[in-house]
């Protein structure tokens, strides 16, 4: 992408069909699936990590728990879903993002902070 804008989207696939078609992989639950360039990167439970792995049509899967240990060393002992998000963005260096038109606004202004 040449303004190094991302794809980001966050939801469960069995209810969202933007992330089942970004991603080929089927989960109760929601997670974060991030496109930067041609890189497709999804963040997950551990619960379903191997199951991504395996059946998803991405190239990266990363554990949600990095990132919760990250924030954690931060001094966040309970940390946020959006808090967690924001570190992997971070972490891979994103900078602006696209959002589905069906992207929570409460969620959407807190990334903007």
């Amino acid at each position: 992408m040449r303004d190094n804008k991302a794809i980001l989207i966050i939801a469960d696939s069995e209810r969202d069909s933007n992330i089942y078609y970004a991603t080929g992989f089927l989960a109760p639950d929601p997670f974060v699936y991030i496109k930067k360039d041609n890189e497709k990167i999804m963040v997950t439970s551990g619960l379903e990590l191997d199951r991504a792995r395996s059946q998803s049509k991405v190239d990266k899967v990363f554990p949600l728990s990095k990132y919760e240990k990250i924030v954690k060393k931060r001094g966040n002992k309970a940390s946020k879903f959006i808090e967690l998000v924001i570190t992997v963005l971070r972490e891979i260096n994103i900078k602006k993002l696209l959002v589905p038109a069906n992207h929570q606004k409460q969620m959407t202004n807190t990334m903007r902070n």
